[in-house]
């Protein structure tokens, strides 16, 4: 599946709700998944100052993320809508090709989402489609950034540390309007701390058994985080 980068939407910040009004909740009986977190993932070598910083990715469609993605959400919403498989063209939906607005602006190189789920997606007359992006979130209160699917090694002062995340944002489209329905106010956010067994010293020579390790981890995260993610956007009750 496609990688798309969103800084609570790098394609585009979104201005829906935080949440489906229950008067469209009870509107949607047929609900498709677009999952956009997959196609990477985002290494971050964090030090003890930005400017020092470094960042890498590797390739991920071949661990699944998206479809498991999907499969989370189709059974999460299981009982409560009927949630269809949709096919879709990954490049068509590429951080430059879409924006997460109802409408492009002049800074947005990309079409809104509603459109292109229109165009490119099959089927495109479901009631909604809950789109999963790539989202960016600082680390405490600090000016590190981690991004979407992956990992990061953070220097202390005597040791590193080392965790996998899952860090994304939630979009729902109504599917025959093509605009959006809502969209997760901060981005929804998993992971766990692990060894460093996970972290590829070589960047040029990362072992595909080790990447492995960090999209499973992160698949776990994904799955334990979207619930709360479906909550607050009242596709699941509280």
């Amino acid at each position: 599946m496609a990688f798309l980068l969103s800084l609570i939407g790098l394609a585009g910040c979104a201005t829906a709700p935080a949440e489906v009004s229950p008067e469209a909740a009870a509107k949607l009986k047929t609900v498709g998944v677009i999952s956009l977190i997959g196609g990477s993932l985002h290494y971050e070598q964090l030090s003890l100052t930005a400017f020092s910083n470094e960042q890498f990715e590797y390739p991920a469609a071949a661990f699944g993320i998206d479809p498991f993605a999907a499969d989370c959400i189709a059974k999460d919403l299981a009982g409560r809508y009927a949630v269809r498989p949709v096919r879709f063209n990954p490049a068509d939906f590429a951080d430059d090709k879409i924006t997460l607005k109802d409408e492009s602006g002049a800074l947005d190189s990309g079409e809104p989402i509603g459109a292109v789920i229109r165009a490119k997606a099959q089927p495109n007359d479901l009631d909604a489609y809950v789109v999963l992006t790539n989202a960016r979130e600082p680390i405490g209160n600090s000016n590190q950034i981690q991004t979407g699917i992956g990992m990061r090694r953070q220097h202390r002062l005597l040791w590193h540390d080392y965790y996998t995340h899952a860090i994304y944002d939630v979009t729902v489209v109504d599917g025959h309007t093509g605009k959006l329905i809502a969209q997760t106010s901060t981005p929804a956010w998993g992971g766990e701390e692990v060894d460093e067994s996970y972290w590829p010293f070589d960047e040029d020579n990362v072992s595909a058994d080790q990447a492995k390790k960090v999209a499973d981890s992160d698949k776990k995260a994904i799955q334990d985080s979207l619930p709360a993610a479906l909550k607050s956007l009242n596709l699941l009750p509280q």
